[in-house]
């Protein structure tokens, strides 16, 4: 037997570009195309129940700007300015689970079986040739006979009840993975902030153990986090064992200077300086790196 498809399409009032809504919608520069990507959007969702939202392997990933773009054939500029109005007059809402919703689409969704659409196919030819519609249906049109037309009604009303169970089923499951994405997000940002204080710590470790020569760090306070975090987007933590490496073997740095005046964890950790130190806008004189471990190695590799 062979698969029985089902069919959706939009029901458009014939007011429909009189709604208040729309009418703005096209007052505006560039309305018509606003109009025009609003029922492609509508078209787009109708077998989602009005929700538009990508499924990438195992991951549902929100449509984007660029996306919904190629998704509509609409250009770029297009889609950024039609969505901020959709949404600013509520007639497109983003969900926390990042699903675009059409908040009026159930207004406008229709669908049936490709067997009921065959019987609205009948009835319509009955109406306009008064019954007489052999000659006209397709063979597979002409075996349909008086008990079909009742096992299609039937079917109708069975579909229609599979069709609610389908939206309460859905629904359900939406809920269901909206909650799984946000345990998924929540264990992903608790690694992150793991990650991130690992680093935190292992950064003040590296400091702490090759800068001898200056003042010790005894406390992570939040302006230093948020310069550690400012500094590991720029550099990487052997960056860092390098520039502790210059600077504790730096005669300016370690206070032989007018001033007596030293390098500290803050200032190496700002991006200006980190870059002066790397680039060797603090090197000592060959002869004073002879005999330390790190410089022999930058010197055998010919960075010194």
């Amino acid at each position: 037997m062979a698969e029985n498809k089902k069919y959706y399409w939009l029901k458009l009032k014939s007011d429909f570009f009189d709604d208040d809504t729309i009418k703005y919608i096209e007052e505006q520069e560039n309305g018509i195309k606003y109009s025009n990507f609003y029922l492609k959007l509508c078209l787009k969702s109708l077998k989602t129940n009005g929700k538009l939202i990508r499924l990438i392997g195992e991951t549902l990933i929100p449509y984007d700007i660029n996306s919904l773009s190629k998704l509509t054939g609409v250009d770029f500029d297009t889609v950024r300015s039609a969505m901020h109005i959709f949404e600013s007059i509520g007639l497109v809402k983003l969900l926390d689970s990042g699903e675009i919703y059409l908040s009026q689409i159930n207004e406008l969704i229709g669908s049936e079986t490709d067997k009921a659409q065959i019987m609205r196919r009948i009835r319509a030819e009955k109406k306009l040739n008064g019954n007489n519609v052999t000659q006209m249906l397709p063979d597979i049109e002409k075996e349909i006979d008086i008990e079909k037309e009742i096992d299609i009604e039937k079917e109708k009303e069975i579909n229609a009840d599979e069709d609610m169970n389908n939206i309460c089923n859905s629904y359900e499951k939406h809920m269901e993975n909206e909650n799984e994405i946000e345990n998924i997000n929540k264990n992903i940002n608790k690694n992150i902030n793991k990650i991130e204080n690992n680093k935190k710590e292992e950064i003040v470790e590296i400091y702490n153990t090759i800068c001898t020569n200056l003042s010790k760090v005894s406390k992570i306070t939040d302006k230093r986090k948020k310069a550690i975090c400012k500094f590991l987007k720029e550099f990487t933590l052997d960056d860092f064992r390098k520039i502790c490496s210059i600077a504790n073997n730096n005669d300016f740095l370690t206070g032989k200077n007018d001033r007596g005046w030293k390098a500290d964890f803050d200032f190496l950790l700002r991006e200006d300086k980190a870059t002066s130190i790397l680039e060797g806008k603090y090197k000592n004189n060959q002869e004073n790196l002879t005999g330390n471990p790190f410089f022999d190695l930058l010197r055998e590799e010919g960075k010194l």
